[in-house]
């Protein structure tokens, strides 16, 4: 877990240089009285929804990479159009890659979340599998 989140990481901050912050989603934007994050931000995290065996010591693992894009919100932006380009980025970058860990990854959803804090956030999932050895 901690190697795809790592890699996912590197390749955002590799190619979404837009992006102030890169990092493990901890709840930080869902907590006013947490420390200030700097916008535009990626807040990532790596789930195992599914795992099953293939033999004693080999599991095959469908792995979810899920991504909040946090933008800055009005007054704060001049050009929205231009915020919305990073979620963009941050789908290219992601659609189709893969590295030594896991197959290409495949985004699933796109979705805004609802928030009253003025933050726009939206919520990327990407699907991917892998094979784990003990």
């Amino acid at each position: 877990m901690e190697e795809i989140y790592r890699n996912v990481c590197e390749r955002l901050r590799t190619n979404v240089p837009g992006l102030k912050t890169v990092t493990l989603d901890c709840g930080q934007i869902d907590d006013p009285s947490g420390p200030a994050l700097t916008l535009p931000a990626a807040l990532v995290d790596v789930t195992y929804p599914e795992c099953s065996d293939i033999t004693c010591l080999v599991q095959r693992c469908r792995v979810t990479v899920s991504v909040r894009v946090a933008l800055r919100a009005w007054p704060d932006v001049t050009d929205p159009a231009e915020e919305l380009g990073l979620t963009e980025e941050v789908c290219t970058a992601l659609q189709g890659w893969t590295d030594d860990t896991l197959s290409c990854l495949s985004r699933t959803s796109a979705v805004p979340e609802q928030r009253h804090d003025g933050l726009k956030v939206y919520r990327l999932e990407f699907d991917s599998a892998f094979e784990e050895e003990e």
